[in-house]
């Protein structure tokens, strides 16, 4: 018999869903993994790790590394030190407001913090705890004012808690709950600021309640009606940011006509009548644009993407009177845009996307003399952009896009203490970016695309003293990229895009005696006609992998096998459809990871084992769906494998796995990284994994990471014990796919359906299938789903089992 919510089951419907949202709507996120909050992350892409002798060596594209904060810390005012206690925020802060109480609100797009799932609105006490105040958009948060125990939140959404609130809410600071307070622009909303009783709005609507308001309007707090103050015909273009003073309101932006004014990025408007005044401070750049705005006494400073202001040169920061809006003396210069400002007495504090301040090297975040405009000593260094700032008496708090804030400068290269996961003085610094390590004794080989390294002149290969990072003597010298490295005995393997190397004619493959002046050895001479991405040794064979389509004098796809002695190809002939990039050896089996989807005579989806003898590919066959299998690492009975996919083995893995090496079914280990797989290296029980995410774990850890394999061995399934009616789904918060896992105990009919907050089903993904007793799947899309908190519920027989949803757009 069908299951159907009938009418007169819906208030009960709706109160258990009530009831389970408040209880489990942020319950903790479903990653089993932990990754290691005390080792450094890096500001940029990590493609090779090395781990030796307690020391673990990076290499990539990455120009700083520094402690992983996530993308809001309070930072000292004096000593620039980030308060690492701080609960970590995954995902980027683009606004933060004062609670009054001590703590913070903070909006954007924010997946977690402090491991709590949050949809983009966060709440910080004063103790640095994450509270329970946990109301999801469904979009982005672009700004926060507070006011009278209300949270008014401005962005890119069109819900708040499942209701409809579009781009536009009023939030109890208490409680979380959306109030009744629903003014409905018909676009962004960009700015706010409150005057009392009125709420003005800035951004890129055009229409507020069914009134016509181009980009800026003011709000009654009580009625959430639109006041009759109007800059004649607003704004032309986005409005920015907003700040109430002086009985004016001061509006920035990339508008060019403000109340029927020429005003380019910035005016103001009065408050009494709202038109606008003489002030016009003619912003000029290329975008000419204001972001942010601080105002003390007589004096508005000014932030954003410019080049001049009143017709003095001011690079994107600049201080303006406040009565005529000509520019003061005060010029302190960023080279690049500045998104957020912050006063303290005689301090400045400025946040945005550049580099230096004032000519002083000032990554992302620094602090001026008010009155000078000379930079301070204060220099945090942020490893990316700074939206927000807000300071207390003791620190200022940042969010942003950053991973990291208290950065050490480390150009593509630097090494990490195995046991505190801080950066060593180890810093050869090459010019080029880093694709290859291999370490060997004392020595550190790398290739990459560089050109000098540690102060000397090395062509994209190197060998450097482990401990001081110095240059030695070993000098073969490539003409083009080196891709991988190999150390076996007395022999250096090297595969790249190179056609010399070590003073020979060598396409793509080469080996060089690990000691002596770095000369080619003359008679091994594969001549890969392609690309050599990976190199693998065994005993008298080299295994070699990459986009090459001859090598050894024979023609072989994508992968090889070479004898160590003559470099030439042994029978075995896999002939992989597409780019080798990972090889791995276990015993008589070959592991092969890249783009393809055929190799060894059988259709393999991204990675595949293939017969050491034979060349021929066994049954064991996870398939991953995705880009590619990039890195590969054997431990054990078990095969990580990293890279862009979605799934492996028809499980949701994102971009990293680990395989059961006898089964090839993947274990439960799942980090669920956010962002690209490039390398992988264990180093006892732990697994180092580099790539470009800034997630993993349901943690912000930036481009490294590492994380415990104690738990890569299969446990029960977590869908529930043999016996029992279970239902789990994952990624959970989700975007746009996510795969429920379900079990039930007896065969017969099952169902499962979706509900909104309210009640009202909204998808049947099991509809009243038979099913066998034992674990199912299926994958579900919310097409048509606003972000939110939903439930699902499944029912087989008369037992039913619920499962909260967050969808997250």
């Amino acid at each position: 018999m069908k299951t159907v919510a009938r009418d007169r089951d819906r208030p009960l419907l709706r109160a258990g869903i009530a009831a389970i949202a408040l209880m489990c709507a942020m319950a903790d996120g479903v990653c089993a993994q932990t990754a290691n909050p005390n080792l450094w992350v890096a500001d940029g892409a990590v493609n090779s790790i090395a781990a030796s002798g307690g020391t673990l060596y990076l290499g990539g594209v990455f120009t700083a590394v520094g402690p992983a904060t996530g993308t809001c810390v309070p930072v000292d005012r004096t000593t620039g030190a980030p308060d690492l206690s701080f609960p970590r925020i995954a995902g980027t802060v683009y606004a933060v407001a004062e609670d009054g109480s001590g703590g913070w609100f903070l909006g954007g797009d924010i997946v977690s913090a402090g491991g709590l799932p949050r949809g983009n609105l966060v709440h910080i006490t004063a103790d640095l705890q994450v509270d329970g105040w946990a109301p999801i958009t469904n979009g982005t948060v672009r700004c926060i004012a507070v006011s009278a125990g209300t949270v008014y939140v401005g962005g890119q959404f069109a819900t708040v808690n499942g209701s409809p609130r579009p781009y536009l809410a009023a939030i109890d600071a208490a409680t979380g709950a959306v109030t009744e307070w629903n003014p409905s622009p018909d676009n962004e909303v960009h700015a706010l600021a409150v005057d009392g009783t009125t709420i003005y709005a800035g951004g890129n609507f055009t229409v507020l309640d069914g009134q016509p308001r181009s980009r800026i309007a003011a709000i009654d707090a009580g009625s959430a009606l639109p006041t009759d103050w109007y800059p004649p015909g607003g704004a032309n273009n986005e409005v920015d940011v907003l700040a109430v003073s002086g009985g004016r309101v001061y509006a920035g932006g990339w508008f060019d006509l403000l109340g029927g004014q020429s005003r380019v990025g910035l005016g103001s408007i009065y408050v009494n009548g709202g038109s606008t005044t003489d002030w016009n401070a003619s912003v000029v750049g290329y975008p000419a644009r204001v972001a942010t705005l601080a105002i003390t006494g007589s004096t508005v400073y000014v932030g954003g993407t410019f080049s001049y202001m009143g017709g003095l040169a001011r690079g994107s920061v600049a201080a303006l009177d406040a009565a005529t809006g000509i520019p003061t003396a005060w010029n302190p210069g960023a080279n690049n845009a500045v998104y957020s400002l912050a006063l303290s007495g005689s301090t400045v504090y400025i946040g945005g996307f550049f580099t230096t301040l004032g000519g002083q090297p000032r990554p992302c975040l620094g602090a001026v003399d008010a009155i000078t405009g000379s930079v301070t000593s204060w220099s945090p260094r942020a490893s990316a952009t700074v939206n927000a700032l807000i300071v207390n008496a003791t620190s200022v708090l940042a969010g942003g896009s950053f991973a990291s804030v208290g950065t050490q400068p480390r150009s593509r290269l630097a090494a990490f203490d195995a046991v505190t996961g801080m950066v060593t003085a180890w810093n050869p610094a090459p010019d080029g970016g880093i694709n290859a390590l291999a370490v060997s004794g004392s020595r550190v080989f790398v290739g990459g695309a560089f050109a000098n390294i540690a102060g000397q002149p090395r062509g994209r290969i190197a060998a450097l003293d482990a401990a001081t990072g110095s240059a030695l003597s070993w000098n073969p010298g490539a003409d083009n990229a080196v891709d991988c490295i190999a150390v076996s005995g007395a022999t250096v393997y090297v595969g790249g895009v190179f056609s010399q190397i070590g003073g020979w004619v060598r396409n793509g493959i080469a080996a060089i005696p690990t000691d002596g002046p770095g000369y080619a050895i003359p008679g091994w001479n594969p001549n890969a006609a392609g690309g050599v991405f990976t190199l693998a040794v065994s005993g008298s064979t080299v295994y070699a992998g990459g986009g090459f389509t001859s090598i050894g004098g024979q023609p072989r796809n994508r992968i090889a096998a070479l004898d160590a002695s003559t470099g030439l190809a042994t029978s075995w002939n896999p002939n992989a459809s597409s780019t080798v990039f990972s090889l791995a050896m276990s015993g008589s089996t070959v592991y092969a990871g890249g783009q393809f989807s055929s190799i060894g005579g059988k259709s393999r989806s991204r990675i595949a084992a293939l017969d050491a003898t034979t060349g021929l590919a066994t049954s064991w066959n996870p398939g991953a769906t995705g880009t590619e299998v990039r890195t590969l690492a054997l431990s054990g009975t078990t095969l990580f494998a990293g890279g862009s996919f979605a799934t492996m083995g028809g499980l949701l893995r994102d971009n990293l796995a680990a395989i059961d090496v006898g089964t090839g079914v993947p274990t439960d280990w799942s980090p669920d990284a956010n962002g690209n797989i490039m390398t992988l290296a264990q180093d006892g029980s732990t697994m180092y994994t580099g790539g470009t995410f800034t997630n993993i774990c349901d943690a912000p850890q930036a481009c490294i990471a590492a994380i415990e394999t104690g738990v890569a061995s299969a446990p029960e399934p977590r869908t529930g014990a043999p016996g029992s009616l279970a239902l789990e789904n994952r990624p959970n918060p989700f975007r746009t796919t996510t795969t429920f896992r379900y079990a039930v105990p007896t065969a017969g009919r099952a169902r499962m359906e979706v509900f909104d907050l309210s009640g009202r089903r909204v998808a049947t993904p099991v509809s009243d299938l038979w099913v066998t007793a034992g674990e199912h799947q299926v994958e579900f899309r919310p097409v048509g789903l606003a972000s939110g908190v939903y439930v699902g519920r499944l029912q087989a027989g008369d037992r039913t089992v619920i499962r909260r949803l967050v969808v997250v757009r």
